[in-house]
């Protein structure tokens, strides 16, 4: 979280750990293994620290999406289900400047079309798909690290998938009010 209170990882299992840090600074296990109806890939925590959201990179058909999870404020988790059916999830950045939207690296999500797998969202309940662009090229990439920058202009993705003949590429995305823009592929 923000404040450095709480913390959670993604495990090879699908589960997630969760741990606080007391008043003494010490670490507490909250959750060891945290299993929702989710398999875990990647998770988001809100700038508010009371709700996370996990993708489950799976396909669609099985259980590929977004989920929601409560953070209590001892850490304890609360699972919410899945807020948007997606296929290949694999990485979420949360706008800086606006807590209600999110770029996501997804072969799909929601009702996006084909061949696109940058996606901006409104958060808001229910999810909204605002904007997609193809990122990438090809639909095969698996997405190995994300961030955005602290403007919230530019979403950057990294992948190192041996199937898309070009290993270890870098996408960035221009983030527009209500669109994506491809800007470079490195």
């Amino acid at each position: 979280t923000i404040d450095g209170k709480i913390g959670m990882v993604v495990q090879e299992n699908g589960t997630i750990g969760v741990f606080r840090f007391d008043n003494d600074g010490r670490v507490v296990v909250v959750h060891k293994e945290y299993k929702g109806s989710f398999y875990a890939s990647d998770v988001a925590i809100l700038p508010s620290g009371k709700r996370a959201f996990v993708l489950d990179s799976n396909w669609r058909n099985n259980g590929g999406g977004i989920y929601g999870v409560k953070i209590g404020c001892d850490g304890t988790l609360s699972d919410e289900g899945m807020l948007a059916p997606s296929k290949l999830a694999r990485a979420m950045v949360l706008l800086p400047q606006n807590a209600d939207r999110s770029v996501i690296a997804a072969a799909d999500v929601l009702a996006s079309t084909a061949n696109t797998n940058i996606h901006l969202l409104d958060l808001n309940n229910p999810f909204k798909l605002i904007a997609s662009v193809d990122g990438f090229g090809a639909n095969n990439a698996i997405i190995s690290a994300s961030a955005i920058t602290t403007d919230g202009k530019f979403a950057i993705f990294g992948e190192n998938s041996a199937f898309s003949g070009v290993p270890n590429r870098v996408s960035i995305v221009e983030v527009l009010k209500n669109s994506l823009k491809k800007h470079k592929v490195l």
